[in-house]
């Protein structure tokens, strides 16, 4: 029970740790991150959803290493190369940071507005029962990974949230969003409609 118990204690000092660390540089560093820049093509992951039969280490790539991402197919996975058909706003959250979830929950409140986008975001640092938690105490219904690594947040140059990367259909980055600004539902959707109306450069 003690060992239990230093384990549990261990885990929620590391939260505890990962959502200092991504509030230090959310305040001080913010332009030490950048994101992915525009043009770039959205790197390929296939992170674990909280509904699926992956356990708590599970690493960002599901494949590790021994399936490409792009042909991971397992409905408890959130595929990215399956959402490159159509526009996206991919979301970046900490558990238990206010200002994080807050963006997650403009994501949800702006969607129905745009049926022809597609939404989904990943958890940094989270663990699958957390996650699921926090997705039925808010209530989002698009798709949301735990990047238990975190893997796809140094694919993504995600090292502060919130942070929203925005791409075109075909999986090119149109520009990425960092800070709270977009956490408010009328920036949000001005970004989108911004997506929307243009075209990947060249």
């Amino acid at each position: 029970m003690k060992a239990s118990n230093r384990y549990v204690g261990g885990v929620g000092l590391l939260a505890i740790a990962i959502v200092a660390y991504i509030t230090f540089n959310t305040l001080s560093h913010h332009r030490g991150s950048r994101g992915l820049q525009p043009g770039k093509h959205l790197p390929a992951f296939a992170a674990p959803l909280p509904t699926g039969r992956f356990p708590n280490h599970a690493l960002a790539d599901v494949g590790n290493g021994k399936v490409p991402p792009c042909r991971f197919d397992d409905p408890g996975v959130l595929n990215i190369c399956r959402l490159w058909k159509r526009p996206l706003v991919l979301g970046f959250t900490v558990l238990g940071h206010g200002g994080c979830e807050k963006e997650l929950d403009t994501m949800q409140r702006v969607m129905s507005r745009f049926p022809q986008v597609g939404f989904a975001a990943v958890a940094i640092g989270a663990s699958k029962d957390d996650l699921a938690k926090h997705v039925r105490e808010h209530g989002w219904t698009f798709p949301v990974a735990y990047d238990h690594g975190p893997g796809v947040a140094n694919l993504y140059d995600i090292v502060v949230c919130p942070a929203v990367t925005f791409a075109y259909a075909g999986g090119i980055v149109r520009k990425t969003s960092l800070g709270s600004a977009t956490a408010k539902p009328a920036v949000l959707s001005t970004e989108i409609r911004a997506l929307l109306r243009s075209k990947p450069a060249g």
